[in-house]
């Protein structure tokens, strides 16, 4: 299964995996509008500079409002008369293996809210640009995929606001990880990711 490029709307969200062979990092991004079928103006999370994309292999992945993950290869982003332009391959975005995605460690206790049971007490596994897993530590919850939640958490100057729902579950019998795909995130996020990859790397 396939996502066509011009199928998806204004607002949606572009996790843009960036490499140059020796390292990479992740990036957010916002697809404003479409220019052509293939070829779209986007807003970079916290960008003060220009920047270039030279030499570097551009992955483009977007994750539908099921939790699906879909990758265009090789994309090319490019700095057009004061705005961002990225073109995308024809042939649409093949389904992502998330797993595949540069995830990074927290470790972090926090309360998170649950829309079917309040408030409770998590621990945040890792996280990325597309999701994040947490731990019912006393395997209390229960939730079923589809259950919705929302963590608020503060970590190396950034504070971050997370909702999604839960799309994977790891059942053990003293606790259990919940998988949550992210819907709406504040956009620190993504300079978050970057030093916690960077802190990874060193």
């Amino acid at each position: 299964m396939k996502v066509e490029f011009p199928s998806l709307e204004p607002g949606s969200r572009l996790n843009l995996n960036i490499s140059n062979g020796l390292n990479s990092l992740e990036m957010g991004s916002t697809l404003v509008k479409h220019v052509k079928d293939h070829i779209a103006l986007i807003s970079l999370d916290h960008t003060e500079h220009v920047l270039k994309f030279d030499n570097v292999t551009i992955n483009a992945i977007y994750t539908n409002p099921e939790g699906i993950p879909y990758i265009w290869l090789n994309v090319k982003i490019v700095f057009y008369q004061g705005q961002y332009l990225i073109q995308v391959d024809p042939n649409g975005g093949r389904r992502h293996n998330r797993r595949c995605s540069f995830r990074v460690g927290v470790s972090q206790s926090v309360r998170m809210h649950v829309d079917s049971l309040g408030a409770v007490d998590a621990m945040i596994r890792d996280i990325s640009l597309s999701g994040f897993s947490v731990t019912d530590r006393k395997n209390e919850w229960h939730l079923p995929k589809g259950a919705r939640g929302s963590i608020k958490f503060e970590d190396l100057g950034h504070e971050l606001e997370l909702e999604g729902y839960v799309v994977r579950i790891d059942d053990q019998e003293t606790y259990c990880v919940y998988g949550f795909v992210i819907t709406r995130a504040s956009r620190d996020l993504s300079s978050y990711v970057n030093i916690k990859q960077r802190r990874t790397r060193n």
